[in-house]
């Protein structure tokens, strides 16, 4: 059974607002867009809830919702089948049927976790067409809110541990992560995905998205990091 990953926007819980923040955020963001005519995809739908919400509040005409757990796209097409979704693993080579096909691409809180980041950005500036926009959404895991987010995962939430890092101890990490180093190297050599946020900064995308000269506006809101990219001039 698919985790349900529309619980954390419709629970009205403390753990569960900063996604609720980020979804009016994102909103604000897209309310710049005009996508209606657009062809838009969302990349890492889960089970299309936010493909389908926003679907819905600009009546997009040509929506695609593209995901890589199969049951997560069969629960998808089962309740929004309004909505095209389709398969993808971020991790290898575009297909060539996304390839240069989306004028507006969305991606919430997926590269996190990833196994290769730089084939994943690659991929998201290869679906879209010579001027596409590109909206993508990560957790803060660095600084103040990744200390604060640390301490409470690993001291009063449930389940959350540093195993699959490897062998990792939770004092050098959490050393390096108040001294502001580099946490990402906790996570060499890359895996096929990452459950954990642990060991994800969100500087690599900076650095990831600067060594291909790609023009972004990167702004925090609360505990998001959001990225607004222009492809072309």
């Amino acid at each position: 059974m698919p985790v349900d990953h529309s619980l954390t926007y419709k629970k009205k819980s403390l753990k569960s607002l900063p996604h609720r923040y980020r979804l009016k955020v994102i909103f604000g963001q897209l309310d710049r867009f005009s996508i209606k005519d657009d062809l838009f995809a969302d990349v890492g739908c889960s089970n299309g809830f936010i493909t389908n919400l926003i679907t819905k509040k600009y009546a997009v005409k040509k929506p695609v919702g593209l995901e890589y757990v199969e049951e997560h796209v069969l629960a998808a097409r089962k309740s929004y089948p309004h909505i095209r979704f389709d398969q993808i693993n971020l991790n290898n080579d575009l297909p060539v049927k996304f390839k240069c096909q989306f004028d507006v691409i969305t991606c919430f809180e997926t590269l996190e976790h990833v196994g290769n980041l730089p084939q994943a950005i690659s991929n998201l500036i290869e679906m879209g067409k010579s001027d596409a926009r590109i909206l993508i959404t990560v957790p803060i895991e660095i600084g103040p809110w990744g200390i604060t987010k640390y301490l409470l995962k690993r001291n009063v939430y449930k389940g959350y541990t540093l195993q699959e890092l490897g062998v990792v101890k939770s004092r050098n990490y959490f050393s390096d992560l108040l001294r502001g180093k580099d946490i990402s190297v906790y996570r060499d050599p890359s895996r096929p995905g990452w459950g954990t946020h642990f060991g994800f900064d969100y500087r690599r995308i900076d650095k990831l998205l600067a060594d291909k000269n790609i023009s972004f506006k990167a702004k925090n809101h609360f505990t998001t990091r959001f990225y607004a990219i222009k492809l072309g001039k």
